[in-house]
């Protein structure tokens, strides 16, 4: 199962909700990349594998909704996932590392203009989850943890960057 799964399980076992609620929690898919049409096409495959339920629900003159809840399936799902990823090897990978495994390919100006850029993203990226942490005070525990663990993996790549950078020769 993937993580994106997983994920919407997760979420819709705390509480039911639509797709577009789940689509409009925002910052959560910040921090674990999930895009809004995964969260759409994903909670149809779940409910179609009778992970999920739904319930088309409608209020006043706003057009009906379907309303998703987690099944007995879904609750076990969960279980088994969550033993799986801890007990086997964590699957860590960052995009990042195909971009400086293949740096070498490109002409040094052109390489050195890149890992600018990748600089510059890292440090965009971090002033914006620094900028977000006013809201961590509303989230809950493992919410605010990933955001603070984002923070000190940019902070990291940053400092490992910059090194690597003086290394390949960025700064004679």
């Amino acid at each position: 199962m993937a993580a994106v799964d997983l994920i919407i399980l997760g979420l819709i076992k705390n509480q039911p909700m639509s797709a577009y609620e789940l689509a409009k929690l925002g910052g959560i898919y910040e921090l674990v990349r999930l895009s809004k049409p995964a969260i759409y096409r994903n909670v149809t495959l779940l409910e179609e594998k009778g992970l999920l339920s739904g319930v088309d629900r409608k209020a006043g003159k706003m057009p009906s909704k379907r309303i998703y809840s987690i099944t007995d399936k879904g609750e076990s799902h969960i279980r088994e996932t969550m033993v799986s990823l801890i007990t086997g090897r964590p699957n860590i990978h960052f995009d990042f590392n195909v971009f400086i495994l293949l740096i070498d390919q490109f002409p040094k100006p052109e390489a050195f203009r890149l890992l600018r850029t990748l600089q510059d993203v890292l440090r965009e990226h971090l002033n914006h989850l620094e900028g977000q942490s006013a809201m961590h005070g509303m989230l809950s525990l493992p919410i605010k943890a990933l955001a603070e663990q984002h923070i000190k993996i940019n902070k990291t790549l940053l400092e490992w960057l910059e090194g690597f950078m003086r290394e390949y020769g960025v700064y004679d």
